[in-house]
């Protein structure tokens, strides 16, 4: 029981406590907001059995999202930024298809489709550099990679770099 350890555990606490009471007054008036929240409560688990999600799994997911999902967003976009402006035919081409497609409003989920060439330079740069340095899995069985025993449930941490350039050498 560290100070630090204490801090943490009450700042932990203090999120949960948010994180339920906001869901609670959510579950409370269950019409749609419109927002990410609502989107969340709304889904229905159509491969089992057509449940919503628990309030656990519900601050398991928006917690993700407010804690790291930001992080990977603005890598991905530094780095596509980055690689744009080292390619001005590709940088011209992107824009040249947002205007094509958007005109100059605010994209929808439907325009979607029509942004080929969009999400083929956010997938290229992601795969360059991936939004994530590591990513971290348990694996439900044993398995054996390079010669190493790795026990089912075990924490196995990959570095998404290394696994893209090993990838193409597999090629």
């Amino acid at each position: 029981p560290l100070p630090g350890s204490r801090r943490f555990r009450r700042a932990r606490s203090r999120l949960d406590q948010t994180m339920h009471r906001i869901i609670a007054d959510r579950r409370s008036d269950d019409r749609d907001r419109g927002d990410l929240l609502s989107l969340l409560m709304l889904a229905r688990d159509e491969e089992g059995d057509g449940s919503g999600m628990s309030d656990v799994q519900l601050r398991d997911e928006t917690l993700t999202i407010f804690l790291a999902g930001h992080e990977t967003t603005a890598n991905a976009l530094a780095w596509t930024w980055h690689l744009l402006s080292r390619n001005p035919d590709a940088e011209s081409r992107l824009h040249a298809e947002l205007e094509a497609v958007l005109g100059g409003r605010t994209p929808a989920p439907g325009d979607l489709p029509a942004l080929e060439y969009t999400r083929r330079v956010l997938a290229e740069s992601m795969r360059l550099y991936p939004r994530a340095w590591v990513l971290g899995r348990r694996p439900l069985e044993a398995f054996e990679i390079g010669g190493h025993h790795v026990p089912a449930d075990s924490i196995v941490l990959m570095s998404a770099n290394a696994a893209a350039t090993t990838r193409l050498r597999l090629i």
